[in-house]
């Protein structure tokens, strides 16, 4: 296998200069969103194209990114044959790059959350199952990131539904997309998407939903896509892959349950709980005396200074 490739501030800045560009276009359209009276038509131009601008801004970020922690990895491997100092100072460089890469992604992941809160704003029970797992901080490269963008560019909307990519997000963690129902504004399903390729020129992404309304239909795969004209069949997940798809789904199931009452506040034997009279006390004190401390309960002080 060839060395990698060395890369120069030159390149670097080049990246980070073009994810610039797009990110300000993006910025643009959040400007437009908050506006009253924009044109519909502009409307649906602008939210149908953020994502896929904002998306492949990010995909080239992070391309770039894994490159130069590939040039580190074979750096190290090497460390033994290279001189010390020069060692030394060109992990420095890499590691310099990558935290400059780095710092330009989380601006974009600012401008995606702004984006899909949106269209979250409402489900604040689901956004806590998404909370309950660990976020990705880097979106996915390869040709599991390149059908991410081409899901969302090619169908932004699907079935009545806002496609909502979680990869340009840092608080979406659950499935790989969210379809935001248009006429109730909640999201009606979370998915999977499932990249292979078919062929030498085309992939396929199977997208597997999960959702009160989309389970009930029993539409577990949805739909597949081809990007290209070629109908090569496309072949089923190795086993491994498959198992972790099933977890996956699990998940996303499990966040759609409603709250069970054991744990919640209605639950509580709250009788007793409160010392209303106690504060009373403790204000009428204060009002004459300036500052007061009183035993509310055992083991609790209180105290307050006016």
């Amino acid at each position: 296998m060839p060395p990698p490739a060395m890369f120069t501030s030159t390149q670097i800045e080049a990246g980070i200069l073009e994810a610039e560009k797009k990110f300000t276009e993006c910025w643009s359209s959040l400007l437009t969103l908050r506006q009253n009276g924009v044109d519909a038509n502009e409307l649906r131009r602008v939210i149908l194209s953020f994502q896929p601008t904002l998306g492949g801004a990010l995909y080239k970020l992070e391309t770039l990114y894994q490159k130069v922690c590939q040039e580190g990895r074979h750096l190290v491997g090497r460390r033994e044959n290279l001189n010390q100092k020069g060692f030394r100072k060109r992990l420095h460089t890499l590691n310099g790059f990558k935290h400059l890469l780095k710092e330009s992604s989380d601006v974009g992941k600012a401008l995606g959350d702004a984006y899909a809160w949106c269209f979250y704003e409402k489900e604040r029970e689901l956004l806590r199952k998404h909370f309950e797992h660990e976020p990705n901080p880097h979106p996915p490269t390869g040709i599991g990131g390149l059908g991410e963008i081409e899901f969302v560019t090619r169908i932004p909307l699907f079935r009545n539904c806002l496609v909502i990519a979680h990869s340009t997000t840092t608080f979406l963690r659950l499935g790989d997309i969210s379809l935001i129902d248009l006429a109730t504004g909640r999201v009606a399903a979370i998915g999977e998407l499932k990249t292979c390729q078919a062929g030498d020129s085309a992939i396929t992404i199977k997208t597997f939903l999960v959702g009160p309304e989309w389970s009930k239909k029993k539409m577990r795969e949805a739909r597949s896509v081809e990007i290209s004209h070629s109908h090569t069949e496309p072949q089923p997940l190795p086993p491994q892959l498959q198992e972790r798809l099933d977890r996956q789904l699990l998940r996303m199931k499990e966040s759609f349950k409603p709250k069970t009452s054991a744990g919640t506040i209605d639950s509580f034997n709250t009788a007793g709980s409160f010392h209303h009279g106690k504060l009373r006390e403790l204000y009428d004190q204060c009002s004459k005396v300036g500052s007061a401390c009183l035993k509310a309960d055992r083991g609790y002080c209180s105290s307050v200074f006016l």
